[in-house]
């Protein structure tokens, strides 16, 4: 899928494509809304964030195990980019 990424100035998701291992898509996820998404047609394993400026994206994992492991590093990141803007 992808990495996060925190540093001093903002809380980062970067998709990369998996071919070419060019970055497509960085979102700032500083002060995002997560939540997991259930009965999404037949996909399994979709959670979705929606960023502070309304934007919102759906993730597909291939198990609940790496959604959650995703889930958890992005509410990771939050919490060190809030405490660095604190």
């Amino acid at each position: 899928m992808g990495a996060v990424a925190s540093n001093s100035y903002e809380c980062l998701l970067s998709y990369c494509c998996q071919e070419t291992g060019d970055i497509e898509l960085t979102v700032v996820v500083r002060s995002c809304l997560m939540n997991t998404v259930h009965n999404y047609g037949n996909r399994k394993h979709v959670f979705r964030l929606e960023t502070a400026h309304g934007s919102a994206y759906l993730f597909e994992t291939d198990t609940e195990d790496v959604m959650l492991d995703w889930i958890r590093a992005i509410k990771r990141c939050i919490v060190v980019d809030n405490e660095e803007v604190e």
